[in-house]
């Protein structure tokens, strides 16, 4: 099962369009079709959901997730993404072509085994039991986040503020 499998993600890298960081929803569409909207994500929860939209790509053997985002121009763009693949064997020929699809004109650094970083992103593949998952980011969907959670603990540090003003 596992060689068949491994034959199947190596003809698909071969031929497949990978979806990019940094892409649109219209782009990402060109590339999978219209996919559907997801609310879950698995393994990754370190982001704003009610702020981005989670969609979910499939060609019947990799399914892919993208978290599509308001940049700093204000489009929505691809600012995370993770393929699940049927093994971690099929993750691991696939990766290649996948970082090379999303390099940007940048080389990739890092382990072959577990994490990489070029300028502007940055991708793993998940921990166990994920090893059968590839994760890239954006590093301004990384800020993004951090916005996000910073502003809201401003909310609810003013919030209390305001709440014990007269006593």
């Amino acid at each position: 099962m596992r060689i068949v499998a491994f034959l199947i993600v190596s003809a698909l890298v071969a031929t497949s369009a990978w979806a990019r960081l940094g892409e649109t929803a219209a782009q990402a569409a060109k590339r999978y079709g219209p996919g559907s909207e997801s609310r879950s994500f698995p393994g990754v929860t370190d982001y704003p959901a009610d702020k981005v939209q989670v969609r979910m790509y499939t060609n019947g053997v990799i399914t892919v997730y993208a978290i599509f985002f308001p940049n700093k121009s204000g489009e929505s763009v691809i600012g995370l993404m993770m393929f699940d693949f049927p093994s971690a064997d099929a993750q691991a020929a696939a990766r290649p072509a996948i970082l090379e699809a999303n390099s940007a004109g940048e080389k990739w650094e890092g382990s072959q085994w577990t994490a990489y970083s070029r300028p502007g992103a940055t991708a793993y593949v998940a921990n166990m039991p994920y090893d059968d998952k590839l994760v890239l980011r954006l590093n301004e969907f990384t800020e993004f986040c951090k916005g996000i959670e910073a502003k809201g603990k401003q909310e609810e540090i003013d919030k209390t503020k305001k709440s014990v003003q007269g006593f």
